[in-house]
Parts: C-alpha cells; sequence; structure tokens
C-alpha cells in the first residue's frame, strides 16, 4: 500500500515540471535531471552486473572471454 501513495506523491511535481517547460520563457535546469539520469545509468550497471555474476554462477561454461566481448558491443551501441 505504501508503494502506490510513494507513486502518486512523485507524479505533481512531473506535472509541475511539464507546465514550466511549457512555457517556454523559463530555462530548463537543476539537479534533477543529472541525478534521474545517473540513477538510470547506476541501475543499468547494476542489472547487467547482477545478470553477470547470475550467469557466473550458475553456468558450468561460463567464459569471461564472451562475457567482455558482450560488454564491449553493449557499450558501442549505446556509445559509452
Amino acid at each position: 500500500p505504501t508503494a502506490p501513495a510513494a507513486a502518486a506523491a512523485e507524479a505533481p511535481p512531473a506535472e509541475k515540471e511539464e507546465a514550466v517547460a511549457g512555457e517556454g520563457a523559463k530555462a530548463r535546469g537543476g539537479w534533477m535531471p543529472f541525478a534521474q539520469q545517473g540513477a538510470a545509468t547506476g541501475g543499468g550497471f547494476a542489472a547487467q552486473g547482477t545478470d553477470t555474476a547470475w550467469r557466473f554462477f550458475t553456468d558450468p561454461n561460463f567464459d569471461f572471454q564472451k562475457e567482455g566481448q558482450a560488454y564491449q558491443a553493449s557499450g558501442a551501441a549505446t556509445g559509452n
């Protein structure tokens, strides 16, 4: 029950930001976009690391060379 309340509490600021951005006179800025991007990036790293760790412990044919190549391909695809 607390999670929907938390999501509802976060919704009004998003609407407020849209209204400000819609005015066009005020520049969009601050630290929040950077924090959101950082959280998304950190979440991606955590998901990838968890997936790799899970396969390392469960796959008897785990190959570090293949993992490194997949990691490099992922970085090239996203430009990071």
